[in-house]
């Protein structure tokens, strides 16, 4: 069976604006250039299974939603599964758009939060 790259590229980009992330953030996040990504994404070049698996990592998606010819039924269900996990994607977008400096502040405030929360736990 042959599979058709131009099919993943539109996936790529659905998923990537669907979670507001631009090329260049995604690009970066897998270690290629934004360029290259827009090749990938217009079907003209195809990835390697390593930076593929970044990407599926990186939209919280099993690797077959990308190669799969039955990946709109598979996106059905893993939307179904992911309801749940709506606000995490959101995050996770925010997060993209984040500096450096930006994410330490956050991580900081998370752990303090999470002190917090063991701290209310064990008091009661």
């Amino acid at each position: 069976m042959r599979y058709d790259i131009s099919i993943l590229g539109e996936r790529i980009r659905k998923e990537r604006e669907q979670i507001a992330i631009s090329r260049e953030r995604l690009a970066e996040l897998i270690g290629i250039s934004s360029s290259f990504l827009g090749l990938v994404e217009r079907g003209d070049r195809k990835l390697s299974l390593e930076k593929l698996c970044l990407v599926a990592e990186t939209f919280n998606l099993p690797l077959d939603y990308f190669l799969t010819d039955s990946a709109e039924s598979n996106r059905e269900t893993i939307n179904n599964e992911q309801e749940n996990n709506f606000d995490l994607i959101e995050i996770k977008a925010l997060l993209n758009t984040c500096s450096n400096t930006e994410l330490r502040y956050i991580k900081e405030n998370v752990q303090l939060i999470k002190r917090l929360s063991l701290l209310k736990e064990k008091s009661l």
